[in-house]
């Protein structure tokens, strides 16, 4: 690293922020906490793009013997794609369709289900509406936003929040815990490290 790399591009959305970004390891932890409270079914949402989260929440789904049934065509989608490139593994018969859910004791189940942004098409919201034909969101389950809100969307998740609740359900999302998400853009003293091992002659801050 002696030599300066002539350009790089840094991810600065976490700039503001002191200190280091906290580990992964106390989501895992956090997942495994809710699955043993949770007397109804365990429903995640996630951006589906985060694979190493959805494998978090497998994990401990495996180790509490539960069923995993993916919903949302992005879920699906992540799923198919994190089989492939073999960064999610589990075992075949762990996963169910949507169609078998009613058919297990409440406790054995966790979704893993597309729509932490409130997305109006999105699964979580069709199912928070009575939409789906097989799931349903009942009181004893828990539902958990491990993702925060895009700046835009606060509004529209806070309303599906609301609607939720209103189905007696236990809602678990950042701004009453930050347990469940570790944000991925690192922050000031991230940064530093990042600037002190690539050592770059010219930065430009992306966002």
């Amino acid at each position: 690293f002696d030599v300066p790399v002539p350009f790089q591009e840094f991810d600065c959305l976490g700039a503001e922020r002191p200190g280091h970004s906290e580990s992964e390891i106390k989501i895992t932890e956090s997942f495994d906490e809710e699955a043993r409270r949770t007397r109804g079914k365990m429903f995640i949402t996630t951006y589906s793009s985060n694979i190493s989260r959805m494998n978090q929440a497998l994990e401990v789904a495996k180790k509490y013997g539960k069923k995993v049934c993916f919903m949302g065509r992005s879920f699906l989608k992540a799923r198919d794609v994190g089989r492939k490139l073999r960064y999610m593994d589990f075992p075949q018969k762990m996963e169910i369709k949507p169609q078998d859910v009613k058919r297990l004791p409440a406790s054995q189940v966790m979704i893993l289900v597309a729509g932490s942004q409130a997305q109006v098409e999105s699964a979580l919201t069709r199912i928070s509406q009575d939409q789906d034909k097989d799931i349903r969101i009942q009181r004893g389950d828990t539902v958990i936003f491990s993702a925060d809100p895009i700046p835009g969307n606060e509004l529209n998740i806070n309303g599906l929040i609301d609607t939720i609740s209103k189905k007696e359900a236990r809602v678990v999302y950042s701004d009453i815990t930050d347990d469940f998400h570790v944000s991925g853009h690192g922050s000031q003293n991230d940064l530093k490290l990042l600037l002190s091992l690539t050592n770059p002659k010219f930065v430009l801050p992306i966002g």
